[in-house]
C-alpha cells in the first residue's frame, strides 16, 4: 500500500504480472468445470489425463478460491478502517494465502502429470496446452504471493 501511494507507475509490471496469474486460472476453472457437462450432452469421451485433468481442475480452484478470499478481506478490511490496509488484513486473510501455495504445488503436480500424459496417451495438443498453462499460471501466481510477502507465513 505505501508503494501504490508512493509512486504507482512502480506496480505496473508486478499487476500484469499477477493479473495474468489470476485470469489463465478462473478461465481454466470454467472450461474445466463446464467442460464434462458438453462432452456428457454431445456424447464425446475426454482424453486419457484423468490425474492431469483433476490436478489442473484443482490448482485453478484453488488460485480462485485465493482470489476470492484475498478480495473480500481487502473489502471488509477497508470498510472498517481505510488506513488499516497499512497494517494488515483481517486475519482470515492467511487461508486465502494458503490456498495460493497449495495452487502452486498442485500446479507442479499437474505440469508433472500433463507430461506423462502427453507421453503415455498422446494427448491433444490443445488439451496439453491448457493443463501447462494452467499448472504454470498457478506456480507463477503462488510465486507472486511469495514475492510480495503475502504468504500465510
Amino acid at each position: 500500500m505505501v508503494k501504490a501511494l508512493e509512486d504507482k507507475k512502480s506496480l505496473l509490471a508486478p499487476g500484469i504480472c499477477a493479473a495474468v496469474s489470476i485470469q489463465i486460472p478462473i478461465a481454466s476453472f470454467l472450461v474445466l468445470t463446464l467442460a464434462p457437462i458438453g462432452r456428457r450432452r454431445d456424447g464425446r469421451i475426454p482424453a486419457r489425463a484423468a490425474s492431469a485433468r483433476l490436478a489442473a481442475w484443482m490448482a485453478s480452484f484453488l488460485v480462485a478460491l485465493s482470489v476470492a478470499v484475498f478480495s473480500g478481506t481487502v473489502a471488509v478490511t477497508f470498510k472498517a478502517f481505510e488506513e488499516r490496509l497499512l497494517f494488515g488484513l483481517v486475519p482470515w486473510t492467511r487461508w486465502g494465502a494458503l490456498a495460493g501455495l497449495l495452487a502452486g504445488v498442485v500446479g507442479v503436480a499437474g505440469v508433472i502429470l500433463a507430461i506423462r500424459a502427453y507421453k503415455r496417451n498422446k494427448l491433444p495438443v490443445a488439451t496439453l496446452s491448457g493443463f501447462l498453462l494452467t499448472g504454470c499460471a498457478a506456480i507463477r501466481f503462488a510465486a507472486f504471493l511469495v514475492w510480495w510477502d503475502l504468504g500465510p507465513f
